[in-house]
């Protein structure tokens, strides 16, 4: 007892406090312990859902990130042939234009030329008539005085005829 003594201790407090918490030891193990055991568990299963949960939601995530690659590629692709199709397009409707270009240029040269010919075939007809009207004329006027009236009329007829076969 004097071991008591030196710390302090009295004994007689030292048995009421371990019957007092014997007493409070079988009363919450009688009363709380299964309660408390009870809470614990509802946490520590709550703890592994959360857990769980947390994984499937990895796994979610991680998919939609595939799916989004997916849809991605798939995008871009459609992307590339939309631009392949824009450029052919461009290229056949360029093509087309140079052709419908080319056509008209051959068309307005071609009528050009006509033109030409026509206008160069008058010119010539006209030409033609008034060389015509001349050599009648220097004809009538030289041949009375060179030849009778019987062999002009007769010289005229074959120039007239000669005149009309080249026309």
């Amino acid at each position: 007892m004097e071991i008591f003594k030196q710390f302090g201790v009295n004994p007689v407090l030292l048995i009421a406090q371990i019957i007092n918490f014997l007493i409070i030891l079988y009363l919450l193990k009688k009363f709380f312990y299964k309660q408390i055991l009870d809470v614990l568990k509802k946490r520590e299963e709550e703890i592994k859902k959360g857990l769980q949960s947390a994984e499937e939601g990895n796994l979610f995530l991680q998919k939609a990130k595939e799916e989004e690659q997916k849809i991605l590629s798939k995008a871009s692709i459609q992307a590339e042939k939309i631009i392949k199709n824009a450029k052919e397009q461009s290229s056949e409707l360029k093509k087309d234009l140079e052709e419908k270009t080319k056509e008209r240029i051959e068309k307005m040269l071609l009528d050009a030329n006509h033109e030409i010919e026509r206008k160069t075939l008058e010119t010539e007809k006209k030409l033609s008539d008034n060389i015509l009207k001349i050599a009648i004329s220097v004809l009538e006027k030289t041949i009375p005085s060179l030849l009778n009236k019987k062999e002009q009329d007769e010289i005229m007829k074959r120039a007239i005829q000669k005149i009309s076969k080249r026309i």
